[in-house]
């Protein structure tokens, strides 16, 4: 076995399965948080459906290294998962991650360019609308790549069965259909996301340095927007330069690029069957498999909201978990009118499964988060506490949070929540 395909034995049967398994949990989270209702921006619907592209590339990538090439070349089945699922596929799935990208990348700039058009373009119908043909469009484009590869049976050669050109891969047709997708899918979008990237950056700077003379005179409410829109943007930088870092090399590694720079005066079959290009075309894998599965550590860091999204879903779930059959959390009240609440004792409210008045709620949640209540349990709470409730007090201070509307009680049997409507 020589050196190339040790290294390719290596990667496709330890790295490559890690890191799709990592990226694969990780977008899976990602679906999870960007899904709930308090991140309704439209940018949370481009990158939802990033998150659904990135799945799908990684799971086709991680069943053709883990069991298409654990065949050996001696499974029919597998060959034919390879040339006609596996191949079109996770291009397909490839393709429309870059292009939301893309489309993510222009409308930010939009909305920090452009404010006050950014009402009218920068929305969830629009962003949701853009997402559906995005996938429309990466699918046609690369529908050819269903009739470019085949199966071939060899009986008579070590190697059983292999993969063979057709004819239409051959023509010339499908000669400008492979320049028209570097162009399209690789050239174009890294030359557009390059620019806009530096223009984001250069924004955000400008937009920073006057925040910071003018933070004085903003209010509350004002500045918290200001803050939000900033970590959008901020975590769309990251995700872009991340992309470029991740999918450059695959750029450079496509078969007639690099071999125009690489591969002068040599013959096609001899530059593509060399170590050097089959080392070059399995680090880009790698590479763009990286970038699939990162995002999530980039919300992380970047997004205090997706954080504490993630943190409030993660709450619900343990709660579930402690507290099965006993009863379940309010996931959803009616919004609490209020800006600010500040307590450090409350009456923690366990509420079964019995259907309970909406407007009672209200008012219980109202007194709960009232600067004037003692948070102790009163005549007036146990009136209106609804049917089939149960009141227990909670003595000592709680972890208590308010984030854009949405109020967090943790105590040790309960959890109220309110959630935008």
């Amino acid at each position: 076995m020589s050196d190339i395909e040790e290294f390719e034995r290596v990667v496709f049967t330890f790295i490559n399965p890690c890191i799709c398994i990592f990226g694969i949990i990780c977008n899976i989270f990602n679906l999870l948080v960007l899904t709930r209702k308090r991140l309704h921006e439209s940018p949370y619907s481009y990158l939802t459906g990033l998150a659904v592209a990135d799945l799908s590339t990684l799971t086709l990538t991680f069943i053709h290294g883990t069991f298409s090439r654990a065949s050996d070349d001696t499974s029919y089945e597998w060959k034919v998962f390879d040339v006609k699922v596996y191949f079109p596929l996770a291009n397909m799935t490839s393709t429309t991650g870059i292009f939301i990208t893309v489309v993510l990348t222009l409308e930010r700039f939009i909305f920090v360019r452009y404010p006050l058009h950014a009402k009218d373009i920068c929305t969830k119908t629009i962003a949701q609308r853009a997402i559906i043909i995005t996938y429309l469009v990466a699918c046609l484009i690369n529908i050819p790549l269903f009739f470019c590869m085949d199966v071939e049976n060899k009986p008579n050669s070590t190697v059983k069965y292999q993969y063979a050109s057709t004819a239409f891969e051959q023509s010339s047709i499908y000669h400008g259909i492979t320049w028209f997708h570097v162009t399209t899918i690789q050239l174009i979008p890294i030359f557009i996301l390059g620019i806009l990237n530096i223009c984001l950056i250069i924004i955000v700077w400008r937009a920073q340095t006057r925040r910071e003379s003018l933070k004085p005179k903003m209010s509350s409410s004002t500045e918290y927007q200001t803050r939000d829109q900033k970590r959008l943007t901020v975590t769309l930088i990251s995700i872009v330069i991340l992309f470029l870092i991740c999918f450059t090399p695959s750029v450079i590694a496509n078969r007639h690029i690099a071999r125009g720079i690489f591969g002068k005066g040599e013959s096609y079959n001899n530059f593509v069957g060399s170590t050097f290009f089959r080392a070059l075309a399995i680090v880009s894998n790698i590479l763009v498999n990286i970038n699939q599965s990162l995002n999530f550590i980039l919300y992380c860091v970047f997004n205090q909201k997706f954080v504490k999204t993630m943190k409030h879903m993660v709450q619900q779930w343990r709660y579930i978990i402690l507290h099965k059959g006993r009863g379940t959390p309010l996931k959803s009240l009616s919004r609490v009118k209020g800006s600010s609440v500040s307590f450090t004792q409350f009456s923690s409210l366990y509420i079964d499964r019995t259907p309970s008045n909406p407007k009672n709620l209200d008012k219980i949640m109202a007194d709960c988060t009232s600067e004037k209540s003692p948070m102790m349990k009163t005549k007036q709470q146990e009136e209106l506490l609804p049917k089939g409730a149960e009141e227990k007090v909670e003595d000592g201070p709680v972890e208590y949070e308010q984030d854009e509307g949405v109020y967090t009680i943790n105590g040790a049997e309960a959890q109220i929540a309110t959630t935008p409507q």
